[in-house]
């Protein structure tokens, strides 16, 4: 059985993808999910749908440093 995506929360994760798209284009040191959460304004859960949206429907060139926990932007070009 598949359960079928609410477009309130499918907007809602296309709205953080776009605004951490911004955010990493503007901070190239990159940002930890929990900074990501705070600045755009919604939970934890939502910034990793919108990271796992953007790296699966964008091919975004997103890359997680573990050891400083945050996510880089590869490309500040990229679109």
């Amino acid at each position: 059985m598949t359960r079928e995506a609410k477009p309130d929360s499918s907007r809602t994760v296309q709205e953080t993808a776009r605004f951490i798209l911004r955010h990493l284009r503007e901070n190239a040191e990159g940002a930890t999910k929990e900074t990501l959460s705070t600045r755009a304004g919604v939970a934890g859960v939502t910034v990793q749908r919108a990271l796992k949206y953007m790296r699966e429907e964008w091919d975004a060139p997103l890359e997680f440093v573990h050891a400083s926990k945050v996510w880089k932007l590869l490309d500040d070009k990229f679109t």
